[in-house]
């Protein structure tokens, strides 16, 4: 199992970019998900009885999961004309059973829904975030896999920046799997946004150490990629909010920043906050 070894004091990094990953790293749906759509059932089939959260999360996975087998990465390359739909069908397949033929699950309320989650009111951003990016100079990218909603969310929570800007999350700079048309952690996803954010950062320069730098909560999907020789100018941050797996080696208390197995490319801390002293202007 991974161990943990605490970087010292003096470590730095100076990237060109520092992209994190989007859901549950900048924000979070609140309430959670199933609670949502429950009071979402509640406004509109208030008949229907056992309303329950755990059974609604259940049909809400299955649901997510048929959906990204039948058409995967909202439906890029498939029949469905937009994720709009994909969704629609994840939507209708968890909630139908709460609606009768009385009052029928209608494609109207399927898009009220979907529309919530455009929107600030279904989420919260994480605390530790505006003061990373308030403190942070490096520019800030997003690389999340989901559909272009996230803009949308972004420029709802008030953390969006514009087109080129040198500071802050810009709109330029947030990247899909929709629009990619890979998904983490697939490399092209990371390679297409280094290659789109050039014109903010300037390009890649082969040989010229870490030049990016991926923040996210998922070990699989946001830090196992960095092995692939195609990823030679990145490093990646795993966000362990809650603390690290059950089975990993930590190092007395769980403060600081830490490389995984001794990988400098690979890092694992608790808090955006732990990490703000560790980058610098990039000088070249």
């Amino acid at each position: 199992m991974p161990s943990l070894q605490r970087l010292p004091a003096q470590f730095r990094l100076r990237p060109r970019l520092i992209t994190l990953d989007a859901f549950d790293t900048i924000y979070y749906p609140y309430p959670d998900v199933p609670t949502q759509y429950k009071q979402f059932v509640q406004q509109h089939a208030p008949e229907s009885q056992n309303v329950r959260t755990d059974d609604i999360q259940r049909n809400f996975y299955a649901a997510f999961k048929r959906a990204a087998v039948e058409h995967p990465n909202y439906g890029r390359h498939t029949s469905l004309p937009s994720p709009r739909e994909w969704w629609h069908l994840v939507i209708r397949e968890t909630l139908e059973p709460y609606f009768t033929g009385e009052r029928p699950l209608t494609e109207a309320a399927i898009d009220e829904l979907y529309e919530l989650f455009y929107t600030a009111r279904a989420y919260r951003t994480h605390a530790d975030v505006p003061a990373f990016v308030d403190k942070v100079k490096v520019p800030l990218g997003v690389i999340s896999n989901s559909d272009p909603r996230t803009r949308e969310v972004l420029m709802s929570l008030g953390l969006a920046t514009p087109n080129g800007s040198p500071r802050g999350f810009a709109l330029d700079r947030v990247v899909c799997s929709y629009e990619a048309e890979a998904e983490k952690p697939d490399p092209r996803i990371f390679t297409f946004a280094a290659t789109n954010a050039a014109a903010t950062v300037g390009p890649t320069r082969p040989g010229a150490g870490v030049q990016y730098v991926h923040i996210g909560d998922e070990f699989r999907k946001d830090v196992a990629p960095m092995t692939d020789p195609a990823l030679a100018a990145w490093a990646a941050v795993y966000l362990c909010r809650e603390g690290p797996p059950a089975d990993w080696t930590v190092p007395g208390d769980f403060t600081g920043v830490f490389a995984i197995d001794g990988n400098e490319r690979q890092l694992c801390c608790r808090s955006l906050a732990d990490l703000v002293d560790i980058f610098e202007d990039r000088v070249e």
